[in-house]
Order: structure tokens, then sequence, then C-alpha cells
């Protein structure tokens, strides 16, 4: 069946599809060479293999190749995909049949199905995208594997305030000030990896 339908698709395929090129051209022959000469000459002998190859590349076998060898890696760019850390969507339990929407919404499949749900949403929205990203890579560190940590670094911790400092004094302590460049060190890093 698969070799029917290709068959039937080949001239879709050889006028659309241009990879294989044009027929190579036989070469001439001399007019003073033998057949057997002509036949053994090197131009003959590397049009033969051309030829050979050029007419796998147009056969049904060569147009199949193609195409498994570009589905291999469409696959192959799907499964390099991120994963999603927040997990698939959970599934809506069934309603029985004669069952009121009340009493359905009432058992305790649909509670966990609306908890599961909550948390799936929170994890998917923007900050809650941002949480798993960070849950994630803190079960790896936990697990052992080392914590994914961007080359800028993490950002830079602000100094406690001490008790009595007013907003213009703790801005003036050394400590500020050196978060501030650290800071600013930090900031300009990150945007250079955008």
């Amino acid at each position: 069946m698969k070799r029917l339908i290709l068959i039937l698709l080949l001239p879709l395929f050889t006028f659309s599809q241009n990879d294989c090129g044009e027929r190579p051209i036989k070469p001439n022959k001399i007019n003073n060479q033998t057949n057997k000469e002509y036949k053994n000459s090197a131009e003959y002998l590397s049009y033969k293999k051309i030829l050979k190859s050029w007419k796998h590349c147009v056969s049904p076998l060569g147009i199949s190749e193609k195409l498994d060898a570009g589905l291999e890696k469409k696959l192959i760019k799907e499964n390099e995909q991120p994963i999603n850390p927040c997990g698939d969507k959970p599934l809506k339990p069934k309603r029985e049949k004669n069952q009121s929407i009340d009493e359905y919404r009432k058992t305790p499949g649909h509670k966990t199905y609306r908890e599961k749900l909550k948390e799936w949403k929170s994890c998917m929205s923007p900050i809650g995208n941002l949480k798993a990203n960070k849950l994630t890579n803190d079960n790896n560190a936990i697990e052992g594997n080392p914590k994914v940590v961007s080359p800028c670094g993490n950002k830079p911790l602000k100094p406690v305030r001490d008790e009595g400092l007013n907003h213009e004094e703790y801005r003036q302590t050394a400590e500020h000030i050196v978060f501030r460049q650290k800071l600013k060190e930090w900031r300009s890093c990150m945007k250079n990896e955008k």
C-alpha cells in the first residue's frame, strides 16, 4: 500500500522537488575511440556513478528514504522541546448519567480535580511558571544535579537595613553602595545575555 501511494505521488515529487538535480549528461564518444575504450574512460565511469545515484534519488525508494529522514528530523526536534515543569492539564472526571451538576460538583473526584486544576493554572501563569522553574532547579540541586545558574550568577542580595537608619542614611552605607554597584554589573550582564 505504501509503495502504491509513493508510485502515485512520484510525478508530484519529481516535478515539485528538485533535490536530486538534473539528469547527468552522457559524455560524447571521441571519433577514434572504440566502444571498449569509451566505456572504460574516466569521464564515462564517473558519469555512470553519478547517473546511478541520481536514479536512486528520483526512485520511489529514494523518495521514501528522504521522507523518512525528514520525519526523523521532525521527531528529533519535537523531542528536543523543553518539558513542561507543570505537567499536563489534569483530566476532568466523567459525570455519571442522571447526575445533576450540583451532585457532580460535590463528588470527591471532582473536588480533587478542581484543586489540581487550580494548582496547574497557577503554575502555568507567567508568575507561577517562574516559580515552577525555580522549583525544578532547586529539586535538581537536591537530587545531586548542579543548580542551573546563568553565566552572570545570581542576583545580588540587598543588605539588611539597621534599625534607626532612614532611607537616605541607609543608601549611604558602604554595604548598600557595594550592593548597587554589583546590581548594576549584574543587570548589564543579563542585558547582554539576551
